[in-house]
C-alpha cells in the first residue's frame, strides 16, 4: 500500500494496489525508465469492486481533460431550458495550443452546438473558452461538485494569457474523470438534470473520430466557413489548418485498437508536462471505462518526435491493449473477432 501525495505535495487517500500484474509491470517500468509518474485507473461500469488502480487519487494538472466538465454543465443548461443547442455566437477571441479556430483570422459567428463539436473532435481551445464564457467557470465548478468530482477544479480558462502560479493549473484525477464516464454510462446524481446524459452522448456520437464524421464535418457549413476565413484573412496557415482538421486520425491512444463504432466517449490531453488519456468503450451490455494521466516535468509532450513523446503514446496503446484483454476475458462479454 502506498501513500499518496497530489501535485502540490499533499496526501491523499490509500490507493490498492493494481489487480493486474502485466499493468503493474508495465506502469512501473516506464516510470523507472522514462521518469514519468503516472495515474491510472480502469474498471466496468457493473463492477463498483473490482477496479485496477495506481495513484488514482492524485491530482495532475488537467489540461483538455477539462473539456468535459465544460461539456457537462453546458449540456445539463440545455436540458434545463437555460440555452438552446442552436444558440448562435460570435467567437472573438483565439487562443493558441490545440484547434481549428484560431487560424480563421477573423470573428465568426457558430452556435453553441458547433463549438461543443469544436471542443470535443478538435479540442479547440477557443471554442472551449467560448463555452466557458458563457457558462462561467463557477457553473463547471457546480456541475463538477454535482457529480462527486470532489478533486477537480476549474481555475482558469483554456490557455491563459497570465502566468499563474502552480496552484492556479486546473486540476484533476483519474477517479474523477472515470467518476465523470460512469455517469455517462449509468446516470449521473439526481442533482444533475436527466437529460444531461443524453446530450453528453449526442455530442460524444458526432465528435467520434470515424471517416463518416471527418468526411460529414468537412463539407458542412460551419467548416467551410472557417476555410473561407482562413483563406481570406491567414493564407499562410491554410497548410496547418488543414493538418489540424485531419488530426482524427492521428490522435488515438488508449483506443488505438479500438473499433470506433465501441468507443462512447473519449479526451485526451497534452501539454508540455502531461500526456493523458480517457475513454469508455463499449464492451457487450457493459462499458469499460479506462484513464490513464502522464506528468513528467522533462517531458516536452509537445513534441511528436521526442524520446518521451514516443514513450507515452506507446504506453497508453499498450495499457489499453492490455486493459480490454483483462476484462474480455473475465466477463467473456466480447468474442475473438472483436478482440
Amino acid at each position: 500500500m502506498m501513500q499518496n501525495k497530489d501535485m502540490h505535495g499533499e496526501s491523499s487517500k490509500t490507493t490498492p494496489p493494481l489487480r493486474s500484474t502485466a499493468l503493474q509491470d508495465l506502469i512501473r517500468s516506464y516510470e523507472t525508465r522514462y521518469r514519468f509518474s503516472i495515474s491510472f485507473r480502469t474498471s466496468l461500469i457493473s463492477d463498483s469492486q473490482e477496479i485496477f488502480s495506481w495513484q488514482s487519487d492524485m491530482r495532475r494538472p488537467a489540461a483538455s481533460l477539462m473539456k468535459l466538465f465544460v461539456l457537462g454543465a453546458l449540456a445539463e443548461e440545455i436540458a434545463s431550458g437555460n440555452y438552446d443547442a442552436r444558440q448562435k455566437l460570435t467567437v472573438h477571441t483565439f487562443v493558441g495550443g490545440s484547434g481549428l479556430l484560431k487560424y480563421v483570422g477573423t470573428p465568426i459567428v457558430l452556435a453553441l452546438e458547433e463549438l461543443a463539436h469544436f471542443m470535443l473532435a478538435y479540442s479547440d481551445n477557443s471554442a472551449t473558452n467560448q463555452l466557458i464564457e458563457i457558462l462561467t467557470v463557477d457553473r463547471v465548478n457546480e456541475f463538477i461538485n454535482k457529480i462527486g468530482a470532489h478533486n477537480t477544479k476549474m481555475i482558469v480558462q483554456m490557455m491563459p494569457t497570465k502566468a499563474h502560479g502552480l496552484k492556479d493549473y486546473n486540476h484533476t484525477t483519474a477517479d474523477d474523470i472515470l467518476l465523470f464516464y460512469k455517469g455517462l454510462s449509468n446516470g449521473f446524481p439526481k442533482s444533475v438534470h436527466l437529460g444531461c446524459v443524453p446530450l453528453c452522448r449526442k455530442f460524444f456520437v458526432a465528435s467520434q473520430p470515424s471517416f463518416l464524421n471527418t468526411m460529414t464535418f468537412f463539407t458542412s457549413d460551419v467548416q467551410m466557413r472557417c476555410l473561407k476565413g482562413v483563406a481570406k484573412h491567414n493564407f499562410l496557415s491554410l497548410g496547418k489548418y488543414v493538418y489540424a482538421l485531419l488530426s482524427t486520425f492521428r490522435g488515438k491512444r488508449l483506443t488505438k485498437n479500438v473499433a470506433h463504432n465501441r468507443i462512447m466517449a473519449q479526451k485526451s490531453a497534452t501539454d508540455k508536462t502531461i500526456f493523458h488519456d480517457s475513454c469508455a468503450v463499449r464492451l457487450g451490455n457493459d462499458f469499460l471505462c479506462v484513464v490513464c494521466l502522464i506528468q513528467c516535468d522533462e517531458g516536452n509532450f509537445y513534441k511528436p518526435l521526442t524520446k518521451r513523446y514516443r514513450a507515452a503514446r506507446r504506453l497508453l496503446r499498450r495499457i489499453g491493449k492490455i486493459a480490454l484483454n483483462e476484462f474480455t476475458n473475465e466477463s467473456g462479454g466480447v468474442t475473438e473477432n472483436e478482440k
